[in-house]
């Protein structure tokens, strides 16, 4: 049976205290999927080494204590977490199938995973390249073959759990009960794209610009929600988000970004204008690519099934 998207919400138990526990739950897993880690290595470590780390009383300052790649090892752990929290709670509390957050056919179409990873791969590399072209002196080789060996691995375990929780989450699970809710795909686009910029208020880059990156950040989110609504699945959306994030750890990116890891190059510290602008690009070149691609879904944008 094909059911549209949002309708897959419609299965099982939809009750709103089921909907405000499985928040509840996965929120506070992610959180305690990290914290809890954390606080353990480092009372364990300062055991070991017989130091005194009572003044360090945040989750963030505690990071700061180990050393990279350990660091993302643990923050990482709360992600796994909020999967099997949602797993649990979708068994649980609504009692219909796990798949339902994959797509209206109930099952991961390889098919639109694949060609989300191929487009934005094909996104990534050219924007890069044009950079490098327009401003070659940017881009600084700090390959270090130690450091790069042990986190390549890490990365390609984690960063595929980390953006496949957040796009079941945020694009699965959240598009789909706000859309319930609403009965409109497209308020459970902007919830779900402003809930899913908001979480990430927290990152570094906010540093850079409040206002702007809060812009960014909440669009990303849209954007990426445009492909759900588009495809009618999370599976293109988690092929871009997965390449977006893979990409920046490990291929390019600036110091002291929320994806700092030990990447092939760097870059200097981008202006929020031109952070803002590069985004606005991409915005625009990912719809173009979503209706060309998805063409004959263009109309089903605007009737009331999603």
């Amino acid at each position: 049976m094909s059911l549209s998207y949002i309708k897959r919400a419609e299965q099982g138990n939809r009750s709103a205290l089921s909907f405000i526990a499985t928040i509840l739950i996965c929120v506070g897993g992610l959180f305690v999927g990290q914290s809890i880690p954390i606080f353990l290595a480092a009372f364990i470590k300062a055991g070991m080494k017989g130091e005194d780390i009572s003044n360090i009383d945040t989750t963030a300052k505690l990071i700061g204590y180990f050393p990279f790649p350990v660091s993302f090892g643990l923050l990482m752990t709360g992600f796994v977490v909020l999967i099997i929290c949602l797993w649990i709670c979708m068994k649980l509390f609504h009692r219909r199938k796990f798949s339902t957050l994959w797509s209206d056919q109930d099952r991961f179409r390889k098919k639109d995973f694949l060609l989300g990873l191929f487009i934005s791969i094909l996104l990534f590399v050219g924007t890069d390249l044009l950079t490098h072209f327009l401003s070659p002196a940017d881009h600084k080789w700090v390959f270090d073959p130690a450091v790069y060996y042990l986190f390549v691995p890490l990365a390609l375990v984690f960063i595929p759990l980390q953006t496949l929780s957040e796009e079941l989450f945020f694009r699965g699970y959240l598009y789909q009960a706000f859309g319930l809710v609403g009965h409109n795909k497209w308020l459970a686009w902007l919830a779900s794209g402003i809930v899913f910029g908001l979480f990430h208020f927290g990152n570094v880059e906010m540093d850079i610009s409040f206002w702007k990156m809060g812009i960014v950040y909440i669009g990303s989110g849209l954007m990426i929600g445009l492909s759900v609504m588009f495809s009618k699945g999370i599976e293109f959306g988690w092929g871009f988000h997965l390449v977006n994030n893979l990409y920046l750890s490990l291929i390019t990116n600036f110091k002291g970004s929320s994806l700092d890891g030990p990447t092939l190059y760097t870059i200097p510290k981008p202006s929020s204008d031109r952070i803002l602008l590069e985004f606005g690009l991409m915005f625009l070149i990912f719809t173009l690519i979503l209706v060309l691609v998805y063409r004959n879904n263009v109309k089903n944008l605007f009737v009331r099934a999603a």
